[in-house]
């Protein structure tokens, strides 16, 4: 996207901002087309849940008391993704401007 010189700072921060968010997007997604990554991104944390409760009725041979650790467990374990992959996201970050760029 380029912007002509006769714009204001507004819009050229702006033009830059969302051009960094858009390169960042197809960073991030390994330049996967941004609906198939929204799925990737979705599917998994509920299918890791699923397998859990599976594995969990397994073991505890489906016994009634155990539901409500159950829920619990599932809903742990749906939003610990989300944390475990903005804090790997964060320290490759880290990782990366201290390699390539020589940062501390």
């Amino acid at each position: 996207m380029v912007v002509a010189s006769g714009y204001g700072p507004a819009a050229r921060a702006w033009a830059g901002f969302s051009t960094a968010v858009r390169l960042g997007w197809a960073v991030s997604s390994n330049w996967t087309r941004p609906l198939l990554f929204v799925i990737y991104a979705l599917l998994r944390p509920i299918s890791t849940a699923l397998i859990l409760v599976v594995m969990f009725s397994v073991i505890t041979g489906g016994r009634g008391d155990t539901r409500t650790y159950l829920s619990f467990l599932i809903i742990g374990t749906a939003f610990w993704a989300f944390v475990q992959e903005g804090v790997s996201e964060f320290s490759c970050g880290i990782l990366e401007d201290r390699g390539r760029f020589t940062m501390l």
